[in-house]
């Protein structure tokens, strides 16, 4: 049956990585090769950063299949102009592979994951730039997450912006 299969693959999924490679702690276990379904680009996420804080913790759901996607708008109020702002997004998605997340203030735009991740489960993206230094840091910033393939469902979590 099915469920013996899976049973045999993950009792000797550990074993057969180990022979195919000369790590001590091989990366691939169980069926799905891998240790955990969250991808978190770079590795574990990192603490908040420090600074003024603005967050958004609506949570939004993702269309599924849908490249306009859903966006997610968040007011700041008095930030003078921005020299480097922290990016903090949290998102579950059953196939993060499939987003594309990107960040506008203003006339510019940031993309911060672009369809990476293949079919690990849920996002947390920590990300310092100066994109957007220069520009007033006051008013709107939007959050965009659009899903570029069927199947796998999800939302936004929450985001937030450190200055």
């Amino acid at each position: 049956s099915w469920n013996n299969i899976v049973k045999y693959m993950n009792d000797h999924a550990e074993e057969r990585a180990r022979r195919r490679t000369q790590y001590p702690d091989p990366e691939i276990y169980g069926v799905s090769g891998v240790r955990s379904n969250v991808w978190t680009p770079g590795g574990e996420p990192e603490e908040p950063a420090e600074g003024e804080r603005f967050a958004q913790t609506e949570r939004v759901d993702i269309p599924d299949n849908d490249e306009g996607g859903v966006e997610s708008r968040l007011v700041v109020e008095g930030v003078a102009t921005v020299s480097e702002v922290s990016i903090e997004v949290d998102l579950e998605h059953t196939y993060v592979g499939d987003l594309v997340v990107t960040l506008k203030h203003g006339e510019r735009e940031l993309v911060l994951h672009e369809r990476t991740g293949g079919s690990s489960d849920d996002l947390h993206l920590r990300v310092s730039t100066e994109h957007f230094a220069g520009l007033e840091g006051a008013g709107e910033w939007s959050l965009r997450v659009s899903d570029h393939a069927n199947i796998d469902e999800g939302a936004i979590t929450g985001w937030a912006l450190v200055f």
